[in-house]
């Protein structure tokens, strides 16, 4: 029977930094990667800088962050979201059966199903980029400092962007592209708000606004 109870004051703790090792095990684990592409794959994660090894062990970098929540905001019509591993997955298990010769899918079959699938992903994206540029910004601010260069152009391309001046004639603003506050809708806001309140609302199937004349 116990002989003695104690209790101790504690809080649910994150998982801990994958290792190299960790990490591999994994994605093989999830079908992701070979032999011969598991290593670049690693690389490109550090390239793009998205991750960083430190002490034996991954720790992702705030551009990795900002990006991971933000595409995990975006709401994708398949269930191949492109920061769970199914996507990938399924692309690299076709790419096995034509490499090995098998029939059962021709290469341009591949090729097909998974410009449909990038198409899609990139799409719906684009569509709701608002909520990638409102990660950007959570972890950048306006003011990225000592961001990597990948991080600032990010950051840059994510401000508020000058489409055309304020159309109030009064005002010396200019209306540019923003987000509303839950991120599913676009439309043109004044630089001089709240003193200024002129806006036009953007159609939800538009993905971009540019003045040609």
């Amino acid at each position: 029977r116990p002989l003695s109870v104690a209790l101790r004051q504690g809080s649910t703790q994150a998982p801990g930094l994958l290792r190299e090792d960790e990490l591999i095990a994994l994605m093989d684990k999830n079908g992701i990667g070979t032999d011969a592409t598991i290593a670049g794959h690693i690389q490109n994660i550090q390239t793009r800088n998205y991750a960083v090894k430190e002490n034996g062990v991954f720790r992702p970098t705030k551009l990795g962050l900002a990006l991971y929540e933000g595409y995990s905001g975006v709401q994708f019509e398949s269930d191949f979201h492109p920061t769970r591993p199914q996507l990938r997955a399924l692309m690299e298990k076709d790419i096995t059966v034509v490499s090995l010769g098998g029939r059962e899918r021709s290469r341009q079959d591949v090729v097909r199903d998974c410009l449909v699938m990038m198409r899609s992903v990139y799409e719906r994206s684009r569509a709701q980029w608002c909520r990638v540029e409102e990660a950007i910004q959570r972890h950048f601010g306006t003011q990225p400092g000592g961001a990597s260069g990948a991080a600032q152009r990010l950051v840059s391309a994510s401000g508020p962007r000058a489409i055309m001046p304020c159309p109030v004639r009064t005002c010396a603003g200019t209306l540019t592209l923003r987000c509303t506050r839950d991120g599913n809708r676009r439309f043109l806001g004044c630089t001089k708000y709240p003193r200024c309140r002129s806006s036009l609302h953007v159609p939800h199937f538009v993905a971009d606004v540019e003045v040609l004349d």
